[in-house]
């Protein structure tokens, strides 16, 4: 298959929109208009992105003049990428992913910014549900605005880190960004401010509330591989048990409708349910799903690696 010239400068392409949508979403929600938005902030964000403009336009101007750092810069890796993919040798994503890692790790206080923007927008809205719900005074509100920051804060380090890994892989990345959990610690900030009655009902709520999730998440996920596999009753009860304790919201306390099945042994796991032929149709399943997604890649021009596993969360 011939590969286009154009593959890797494509790659920076697509980079830079990222950055471009980054910086004027930062620009645009930074200007002065929004109701109780304070100016400083305003200064603060532009500040943040000029910085970035900033330092890609040393990157671009350093590149153009031929200046090489020690060792092999990201378009000497880009380059590299590209003559494999005209030559038809193995590229695969993880190898895109670490050509753009750099650039990536350079902006990621823009992005880190516009992700901490983004969940802030949300915070008035949940605290304020909070409070009435609740009965919290003014200093509890307050606290917990800035808990719910911190949080947002922490969830972007987070997101940044998982680029600055340097043994990071597609797969990994794909997997950590979808582990987040936006509430994670909030019942026990809660139960810290709560007493008595409004504490009880608290925890109440928050129990259905995640009971809610688990249970939407496990059906979603029984009914996949019954899909696949073709579950008889007793099996659909025992699947839907195993995804539930997989799910990260997942108390023991919660309280489900069992059919014909009963709930599940707590340490079953998927397989231990399922009878040969329904394993073979798993595999069978995954091996499918293997060569679609090579299928998809080679058109490209990019392989898949050779430990890359099924991407799916049965």
């Amino acid at each position: 298959m011939k590969i286009p010239s154009a593959v890797g400068s494509s790659l920076i392409l697509i980079i830079g929109a990222a950055f471009g949508m980054a910086g004027a979403l930062l620009f645009r929600d930074s200007l002065p208009g929004k109701k109780g938005t304070p100016e400083a902030r305003a200064a603060a964000l532009e500040l943040e992105l000029k910085r970035a403009e900033t330092r890609i336009s040393a990157l671009e101007s350093r590149g153009s003049r031929g200046e090489r750092l020690p060792g092999k810069t990201s378009s000497d890796r880009l380059r590299e990428i590209v003559e494999n993919m005209r030559e038809g040798k193995p590229v695969t994503p993880d190898d895109l992913l670490r050509v753009s890692q750099p650039l990536m790790r350079d902006l990621s206080p823009v992005f880190e910014r516009m992700r901490v923007k983004s969940e802030k927008e949300g915070i008035d809205q949940k605290s304020g549900e909070l409070a009435r719900k609740y009965g919290l005074n003014a200093s509890q509100r307050e606290a917990l605005k800035e808990w719910f920051s911190r949080k947002a804060e922490e969830t972007a380090r987070e997101h940044s880190a998982v680029w600055a890994d340097p043994n990071i892989t597609l797969e990994k990345m794909i997997t950590a960004t979808k582990a987040g959990q936006p509430d994670k610690g909030l019942d026990e900030f809660m139960g810290g401010m709560l007493q008595g009655g409004e504490l009880s009902r608290f925890k109440t709520d928050r129990l259905t509330e995640k009971s809610g999730r688990v249970q939407a998440d496990a059906d979603r996920r029984m009914e996949r591989i019954d899909a696949i596999a073709g579950l008889d009753d007793v099996q659909r009860d025992q699947v839907f048990g195993i995804m539930a304790r997989q799910s990260p919201d997942y108390d023991p306390k919660m309280q489900f409708e069992w059919g014909a099945g009963g709930a599940p042994a707590a340490d079953a796991t998927l397989m231990s349910v399922l009878r040969p032929e329904q394993k073979a149709a798993m595999e069978a399943e995954k091996a499918k799903q293997r060569a679609e997604t090579e299928k998809e890649l080679g058109e490209i021009g990019l392989s898949l690696p050779e430990n890359w596993e099924f991407m799916d969360d049965l």
